[in-house]
């Protein structure tokens, strides 16, 4: 099942994920969550989000979250690397105009009001756990304890953090 706010091919259906899942309780064997998150507002929207995914998951069933690396932006900002933001840079036309690096942070957790919130592995585990996951990890590009889950867009892979989630 495919799920997305606006349905731009036939096999996506329109759905809301912010309010809630079309699955019953344990229905899903592994929920895949690709650039989303980062778009929902942390103290109310996410947690709703994430207890709503583990409601859905079967006992020992996988959520795969897909961020934007807040830690890979904050390394290059550290080490003073422009170059380095432009190779982490989103699919999305990289404006030109961002003199510094502040304003190039800026834009990565903001992207045109589009984003709520940057994450890194352990602000997202810390939601996680309060959701009621127990086994957390980072886990890589392609690579998923569900083959199923592991279907990741290959122009969000320099850029993202991958993280799984265990009922």
């Amino acid at each position: 099942m495919n799920l997305d706010l606006f349905a731009c091919r036939p096999e996506v259906i329109s759905w809301d994920c912010r309010r809630s899942l079309p699955l019953g309780d344990g229905a899903a064997i592994g929920i895949r969550v690709e650039q989303f998150v980062e778009h929902l507002e942390t103290r109310e929207e996410l947690p709703d989000f994430l207890r709503e995914c583990h409601r859905a998951l079967r006992p020992g069933g996988v959520l795969r979250i897909i961020v934007p690396d807040a830690e890979r932006y904050l390394q290059a900002y550290c080490r003073g690397d422009l170059s380095g933001f432009r190779e982490l840079a989103v699919p999305d036309p990289f404006p030109e105009d961002l003199p510094t690096r502040m304003d190039i942070i800026n834009h990565v957790f903001h992207q045109w009001d589009e984003h709520r919130w940057g994450y890194d592995l352990e602000t997202l585990a810390h939601r996680l756990r309060a959701a009621g996951f127990q086994r957390i990890e980072r886990a890589e590009y392609k690579v998923s304890r569900d083959p199923e889950l592991s279907q990741d867009r290959e122009e969000h892979a320099p850029y993202s953090l991958y993280v799984e989630a265990v009922r």
